[in-house]
């Protein structure tokens, strides 16, 4: 047996408990409290003490430094969420500027891809809805 595929299995088998939290920002906040949070409990259990209001104020600076930079990494997704909406509506021109280097910026390159391929698909449409109205209009008598 492969280790990728049995791998894939088992990180899909695990509890996704912020499935239900809708914002990617609020998730990476609860990311950071709860984990400050064990390492706090960690080392008062081992060294018996921590200044509350160092932690308290590290967490919060945690919170607030992982909000700033999760608005960044999300705006990719809420222009991709802005573009496929106009995408429904017919309007293929639409793009995303894809400029990381990660897991969004191939779904922006890819997305962009998607864009073109359907707004090119729909002008082969058009123009053969044309040319076939042109046609049957040449062709039917008068």
């Amino acid at each position: 047996m492969k280790l990728r595929p049995l791998l894939s299995r088992v990180v899909d088998a695990l509890p996704r408990p912020l499935d239900p939290v809708r914002s990617i920002k609020l998730k990476l906040a609860i990311l950071l409290v709860s984990s400050g949070g064990i390492a706090f409990a960690f080392f008062n259990w081992q060294i018996g003490w921590l200044p509350p209001r160092t932690t308290i104020a590290a967490m919060v600076l945690a919170v607030v430094t992982s909000q700033i930079l999760a608005h960044g990494m999300t705006r990719p997704l809420r222009e991709m969420t802005a573009a496929a909406r106009a995408m429904a509506k017919g309007d293929y021109t639409r793009r995303v500027r894809a400029t990381a280097r990660d897991e969004v910026g191939e779904l922006s390159h890819a997305f962009n891809q998607m864009a073109a391929d359907l707004d090119a698909s729909d002008q082969r449409r058009r123009e053969l809805i044309a040319n076939v109205s042109h046609e049957l209009r040449r062709r039917s008598p008068r």
